[in-house]
């Protein structure tokens, strides 16, 4: 009953509102049963998705597993879910995201039984910057992970939000410090200069021709160079945590779409520097390589990522 009830509401709501299907585009439905059988029906199996992410290659020891190809409804049900942050996508995302936990391999320590006890494993979502939070006015995928988490996480995993990226000041200062003092003719290197190299490092779009300063069209290597620098531990983890609690922990980074792996990268060169030890990473969708892509709908953009 309780159900019919909040399904009722949920369709006055998209009348009043004007909501379409985020998928299809059928009105008066935020997601249509049809596409929410379709997106549930491509993500039942998890499956292995590191060799996709060039930028992983460092870490052949990563299981990195996905719910679902990026495309079709996925790719729609993500993009309006980060755009709108709908309560009934969430839940959605939510669920697909909680399967593909579920089959995460679990780290087991044996014990003088012989039996395999589980540890505490950390569920570590990639951060949202700032600007990013600023303009949408929420995180998309804490939202997927609270719904997820209200599923029921497997036992001694625990949702641990620790990351945070890097102000741009704060990381052209960074690039500034980091710069080599003179170039190989021995010359100084006027700081102007210095501050024009390390802004186009963080905004490749700022120069060599393309348009706009968004990831799209950025091979592996350049977006590993983009992020490069660009998280940390957050503040509130440290405040509450101090700065060793990461020390011997066993973490799983969590996002939304693996691309090139350039992020989740990123993500697990701060994690391995506070002493963890990342297992992985589950995500929601994993694009295709090229040669494999059916359509335009699968290229990435930045508004098309978490981060």
């Amino acid at each position: 009953m309780a159900d019919e009830a909040l399904a009722g509401l949920s369709a006055m709501a998209s009348l009043v509102t004007g909501a379409e299907c985020a998928a299809c585009g059928r009105p008066e439905v935020v997601l249509c049963a049809a596409c929410t059988g379709e997106l549930h029906r491509k993500g039942l199996k998890p499956f292995p998705a590191g060799h996709r992410a060039p930028a992983l290659g460092g870490v052949p020891d990563w299981a990195v597993l996905a719910a679902s190809d990026y495309g079709g409804e996925a790719a729609q049900v993500i993009l309006a879910q980060k755009h709108r942050g709908h309560g009934v996508l969430s839940r959605e995302l939510g669920a697909m995201l909680n399967r593909v936990i579920w089959a995460f391999p679990a780290p087991a320590e044996g014990t003088g039984g012989g039996s395999a006890v589980p540890r505490r494993l950390w569920l570590v979502p990639v951060p949202t910057s700032g600007a990013s939070f600023r303009k949408r006015g929420f995180d998309p995928l804490a939202l997927v992970l609270r719904c997820c988490a209200a599923a029921g996480l497997p036992p001694r995993c625990t949702v641990m939000p620790t990351l945070a990226v890097r102000s741009l000041p704060e990381r052209l200062w960074r690039s500034l410090t980091a710069e080599p003092g003179s170039p190989d003719d021995g010359a100084a290197v006027p700081a102007v200069r210095r501050a024009r190299r390390a802004l186009g490092k963080l905004l490749p779009g700022r120069g060599g021709g393309r348009k706009g300063n968004g990831q799209k069209g950025l091979g592996a290597s350049a977006r590993k160079a983009r992020l490069s620098g660009s998280m940390r531990l957050s503040l509130s983890f440290r405040t509450r945590r101090g700065g060793g609690a990461l020390e011997g922990a066993e973490c799983v980074l969590v996002d939304d779409v693996l691309t090139t792996g350039a992020t989740l990268a990123e993500a697990g060169r701060v994690l391995e520097e506070a002493g963890a030890r990342v297992l992985g990473a589950v995500v929601l969708a994993a694009t295709r390589p090229p040669a494999d892509r059916e359509s335009s709908q699968e290229e990435i953009s930045e508004q098309g990522m978490n981060y």
